[in-house]
């Protein structure tokens, strides 16, 4: 299952798109544009669908390439 929401990933104030994707095995992939170009700045994976994320990967100066990786339990995705 994908869908799209809305929601304030980045602490900007305003609403950002992500596309969230649950697997066959309840695991979680969010992905968000939090600048508007078209291209994912941020994802997370929730592996088991818990609400904490085990991996994170942020794109923070908007080049495409990944900055800053996260493993292990993230507050909420």
């Amino acid at each position: 299952m994908v869908e799209f929401i809305e929601t304030d990933v980045d602490g900007d104030g305003y609403d950002d798109l992500v596309r969230v994707e649950v697997d066959e095995h309840g695991g979680i992939l969010a992905q968000a544009d939090t600048n508007g170009d078209g291209i994912i700045d941020m994802a997370t994976y929730d592996v088991n669908g818990d609400g904490v994320a085990e991996y994170a990967e942020v794109d923070t100066d908007y080049d495409g390439i990944t900055d800053v990786s996260y493993t292990g339990g993230i507050a909420a995705v």
